[in-house]
């Protein structure tokens, strides 16, 4: 947890969790990378993605898509 609050530096965060339970309440990760990419540019955010274990390859995706420095969180915080 210490080094996970190290990579936060102080920065305002947004967390996007990028699934859900049920497919009509899924959003496009493309479109959640547009706005991870919009607040980091206009607004300094720092983007953290969440979910649960099973929820991390798609978490790991939106990171990679978003590109500037989002932390990947999804199963890592509780166990």
């Amino acid at each position: 947890m210490d080094n996970f609050l190290a990579k936060i530096d102080n920065k305002n965060l947004i967390a996007i969790n990028p699934s859900a339970k049920r497919q009509t309440n899924l959003w496009p990760l493309d479109r959640f990378a547009q706005v991870g990419k919009w607040l980091i540019r206009s607004h300094n955010i720092k983007i953290i993605t969440l979910g649960s274990e099973k929820d991390n390859e798609k978490a790991e995706q939106l990171k990679k898509i978003i590109e500037d420095e989002a932390i990947n969180v999804a199963g890592k915080l509780i166990s």
